[in-house]
């Protein structure tokens, strides 16, 4: 993974950087996120994404903006539902101190949906997450950590309900960086 500062060029006059991907078996194709230097100074990184099918890109599926507030969103994540046909976005905002965990449902289409912060309480740092969908419960699951010291997590269920905060590691030793896989 990236490490927030280390953009990689790509076309356009803009770097583009921390690129997460989601497969949406219903449709064949996937869901590509990253973040965007708005600017192209580092002053507003933005979140934008692209459809793209199993067997290379599309010119007809472009790039879309899934988030594009005036603070700074860093680390996204992306995950698809087969039972609600959609993705689930998140990432850190972290211009805005201090900094917090947001979401947004996107389509199957591309078309952006339901958004709202997850974790976020105006007095901690919630940092760098991840998520995972299980088929089986047809819920997502998000762990971020809090302080870079612990890791915490809620269920989300469509469209966009999620479950009170679940403090999952919190031990003396930091906790950083949570990951999170399904079988």
């Amino acid at each position: 993974r990236p490490c927030a500062g280390r953009a990689r060029r790509s076309a356009g006059a803009n770097d583009r950087a921390q690129p997460a991907a989601a497969y949406d078996l219903v449709h064949d194709r996937y869901l590509v996120v990253w973040v965007y230097d708005y600017f192209g100074n580092g002053s507003d990184w933005d979140l934008r994404g692209r459809l793209v099918p199993w067997n290379g890109p599309d010119p007809a599926l472009t790039e879309f903006t899934i988030y594009d507030a005036t603070d700074s969103q860093w680390n996204p994540k992306v995950a698809y539902s087969t039972v609600d046909d959609e993705f689930l976005v998140v990432w850190t905002n972290t211009s805005a101190a201090p900094a917090s965990v947001s979401l947004r449902l996107v389509a199957s289409d591309g078309a952006p949906g339901y958004a709202t912060t997850l974790a976020g309480d105006g007095v901690n740092n919630y940092l760098n997450p991840d998520l995972v969908y299980s088929q089986l419960r047809n819920e997502y699951l998000v762990a971020y950590e809090i302080n870079q010291v612990d890791v915490a997590g809620r269920r989300v269920y469509s469209p966009g309900n999620f479950t009170s905060e679940v403090m999952v590691a919190n031990w003396p030793d930091a906790e950083p960086s949570p990951a999170v896989e399904a079988c």
